[in-house]
């Protein structure tokens, strides 16, 4: 594990030089560190993480600028559905307004937004995903 600070210092030189920050949780992501990922533990956020273990159901990651698309794996038989049963889980329960297109979710939040929303949203977004059908 590193030295206290460490990490913290490692993402102000990163963000000065405009590096990508990349964190392998191959060993420490999923509960290994008493936190869901080492990142969470020492309150750094990098720009990409490695692990082994596959997530929320999740095919790809697209982005450009706030505009989101995540693609996810279809229920044998029911394209489409996962992506549905998501939508209508966060606008019923989780008061999270999403747009489906097949099993593609197409995030496209207000020029507006600041950072907290969009930690809510994904945070939101990631449990939900994370839950079984």
């Amino acid at each position: 594990m590193p030295p206290k600070g460490y990490l913290n210092r490692l993402r102000e030189i990163c963000d000065r030089h405009g590096i990508l920050l990349i964190f392998n949780e191959v060993i420490t992501g999923f509960g290994h560190v008493g936190k869901a990922f080492a990142a969470q533990l020492y309150d750094v956020t990098p720009d990409l993480m490695a692990t082994t273990k596959g997530l929320e159901h999740i095919i790809d990651i697209r982005n450009q600028g706030l505009v989101v698309g995540i693609e996810l794996s279809s229920r044998e038989g029911k394209p489409g559905k996962r992506a549905y049963d998501i939508f209508t889980r966060c606008f019923q329960e989780e008061d999270l307004l999403i747009r489906v297109t097949g099993d593609i979710i197409a995030l496209s939040p207000p020029l507006i937004i600041n950072k907290q929303q969009i930690d809510q949203i994904f945070e939101t977004l990631g449990t939900v995903i994370k839950e079984p059908p």
